[in-house]
């Protein structure tokens, strides 16, 4: 949580933990009975690192848009299959963060 702007740990502490699961469970990296079993301290703990690892992506993505090599320069295939590895996890986390909303917007719509 320290590696989180002021505003986003703010909204992960006024995140209901329904919420929370649902931002976990869109990570991935846990199944989805794992993070239903999870306190808010671990859901908190996890969706952190899953926004600054989404943070540490957009900071790279960013560097090699900036850093493009010139024209004729040949470029090497292990640099190219990093680059698209880094597109696909952008588009994931686009993807993932409609969902969070959609998901977020049908809860509320829920509790009406």
């Amino acid at each position: 949580m320290e590696n989180l702007t002021q505003e986003q740990q703010e909204s992960l502490r006024k995140a209901s933990n329904e919420r929370l699961r649902v931002m976990a469970g869109r990570l991935g990296s846990v199944d989805e009975e794992e993070v239903m079993s999870m306190d808010r301290p671990t859901l908190l703990q996890l969706v952190a690192k899953g926004m600054v690892a989404k943070a540490d992506a957009e900071r790279a993505s960013t560097a090699s848009a900036t850093t493009r090599s010139p024209p004729r320069e040949v470029v090497q295939p292990r640099e190219t299959e990093l680059q698209l590895e880094m597109k696909r996890a952008e588009l994931e986390l686009r993807r993932m963060e409609a969902e969070d909303k959609k998901a977020e917007r049908e809860f509320r719509l829920r509790q009406m």
